[in-house]
């Protein structure tokens, strides 16, 4: 059987590991929704500092 939607873009988007339920993944995020200036503080808390990448 083949593969869901979901399971698609976690395929396409996987940085580290591998899709075995119940393991732990690191995924590339390609964009963020969020409501009010403390997503826009959470995502500058989350995204990686220029001497990481």
């Amino acid at each position: 059987m083949g593969l869901t939607i979901a399971q698609k873009i976690i395929k396409n988007h996987i940085v580290e590991g591998d899709m075995t339920p119940g393991t732990e993944i690191a995924l590339k995020i390609d964009q963020t929704l969020t409501q009010d200036a403390t997503g826009t503080m959470a995502t500058l808390n989350l995204k990686p500092s220029a001497s990481t990448e």
